[in-house]
């Protein structure tokens, strides 16, 4: 497993992918990027090599720039040369950068396999996160990027996309290369029922990367609506924020709006512990903005907060609320309206019945679908087919 862009202990590649692949008899080893050089063992048996990441400063695109003037050595190289020295039947791609040593790999004397893991649009990425003036740049450089991804892609023995949308686009594009999707479904499974005897401290919960189109402003403002009836509100954000200029001013908020007993702003916690904070919680939070990349995007926090009996309040268009609909799991509302996400957290506080019945009814989902070991048959399948396919 090559990732740049995740930790080693990353929900996906390693407490799903990596331990499955462990459990059926691959010797797995994942190599990332951070902030220091570092090899263990993990607990699980999963080797783990982190290669260092100098940053230089802290603004990503002046990073970049300084290493393209500076002719500083690329994180990716070094994560090469790691992979080259362990030798494997297969690696496994994770991250859109990570493709710059796809074909030097594929190249390598024991002419492994090569799988591409692409985790979301990246493309839509650029464009929908691209500031208003940097848009029509922007624009053109996600049409770059698609391209450069199909190039690449093209050149490896697989591809796994976690939605259908991404999938799509790499049938249509690598036609002749075998593309499967495995969904990010949730690695936990619901319990007995030990989530109804442990104390809800917390009426609302949203885990996940903090960021203006995930929704943070909106959350900040249903607070302070829900504050109006309800002083004694409590919600928790666990997850990274995109910048420290977002946190600064989000932190600002909370103490203009006197919020600081009322929101909670966590760091990011283990995933291995994130269920403890769940189980703290009434209700869960997916409120992202309605562009592109969240269209068509399958959010794992929706199937977390479903398997620890969270009703789900989310966003009432693409596929998100297409989940949630269908499982009969939750409210959902248009996310630029604060008042309607303070509404839809009220009336699940105030009606037990619902509120039991869409508990009950995300369990269940997770319990019969969505869950990881629906998914996990897929990915040996597919490891199992491509070697056996000659070299």
């Amino acid at each position: 497993m090559l990732s740049c862009q995740h930790q080693p202990l990353d929900d996906r590649i390693y407490w799903k992918e990596a331990l499955s692949l462990k459990k059926a008899g691959y010797t797995v080893v994942h190599i990332s990027a951070g902030s220091e050089k570092k090899e263990y063992t993990s607990p699980e048996g999963i080797r783990l090599i982190q290669v260092a990441r100098k940053k230089y400063f802290s603004n990503a695109y002046l990073d970049k720039l300084f290493r393209i003037i500076c002719f500083r050595k690329d994180v990716t190289k070094e994560i090469l040369n790691a992979a080259t020295a362990i030798n494997a039947d297969v690696y496994h791609l994770h991250d859109l950068q990570i493709n710059k040593i796809g074909p030097a790999l594929k190249r390598l004397p024991q002419r492994p396999k090569i799988i591409y893991d692409v985790h979301e649009s990246y493309a839509d990425l650029i464009r929908d996160h691209a500031p208003f003036f940097l848009k029509p740049i922007k624009y053109l450089h996600s049409l770059y990027v698609e391209r450069w991804e199909l190039k690449n892609a093209r050149q490896y023995h697989a591809i796994i996309t976690t939605e259908e949308y991404v999938l799509n686009r790499f049938k249509e594009n690598a036609p002749l290369i075998p593309a499967a999707i495995i969904f990010n479904y949730s690695y936990f499974l619901p319990g007995p029922e030990p989530a109804k005897e442990t104390p809800k401290i917390y009426d609302a919960i949203y885990s996940g990367t903090i960021s203006r189109l995930r929704g943070i402003y909106e959350i900040v403002d249903a607070v302070r609506f829900i504050k109006q009836s309800r002083p004694n509100i409590k919600v928790i954000v666990i997850g990274s924020f995109v910048s420290q200029k977002l946190k600064h001013r989000i932190v600002t908020l909370v103490k203009k709006y006197n919020l600081a007993g009322n929101l909670i702003i966590h760091e990011p916690v283990p995933f291995e512990k994130i269920g403890t904070f769940y189980n703290a919680c009434k209700t869960g939070l997916c409120i992202v903005h309605p562009v592109k990349i969240h269209t068509n995007a399958v959010f794992i926090k929706t199937f977390e907060y479903m398997a620890f009996g969270l009703p789900v309040i989310g966003s009432n268009f693409g596929t998100i609320a297409g989940y949630i609909r269908s499982a009969d799991a939750g409210i959902t509302v248009d996310p630029l309206q604060p008042a309607a996400i303070g509404h839809a957290i009220m009336k699940l506080l105030d009606s037990p019945a619902l509120y039991e019945k869409y508990s009950n009814n995300g369990q269940y989902a997770v319990r019969e679908k969505y869950n990881w070991l629906h998914e996990e048959p897929k990915l040996l399948s597919l490891y199992q087919t491509i070697l056996s396919q000659p070299r």
